[in-house]
């Protein structure tokens, strides 16, 4: 599918770590007892939730995922020097701050 290839754009709030996004996989079968005959939850498809869990590098490459339409445990190794990296190659408080570069304007109403 070309997913290890695949890069997520990044925003300043990753950009200092690794994203690890935990999704939940729930068939219909997960409701038991009373809510298992609940009209809500006989509607469902046999799929409540696909998942999708998966691990994302601090300059946005996926490194493991994301995982749909099964349970599954995923690890990966981690290389934290990329923290690193991904901070020299977007520097908010460095040449973005720079006045003779950049100017940031906000008007009032």
């Amino acid at each position: 599918t070309g997913l290890s290839r695949f890069r997520i754009p990044r925003r300043n709030s990753s950009q200092d770590n690794f994203v690890l996004s935990a999704n939940q996989f729930v068939t219909k079968n997960a409701y038991t007892g009373e809510l298992a005959n609940h009209p809500e939850i006989e509607r469902l498809p046999d799929t409540v939730c696909r998942g999708g869990s998966m691990i994302v590098s601090p300059m946005g490459e996926v490194l493991i995922g994301p995982v749909w339409d099964r349970r599954e445990i995923i690890d990966c190794t981690i290389d934290l020097d990329d923290v690193q990296r991904a901070k020299m190659d977007f520097d908010p408080i460095g040449h973005y701050a720079r006045s003779d570069v950049f100017h940031f304007e906000i008007k009032g109403r």
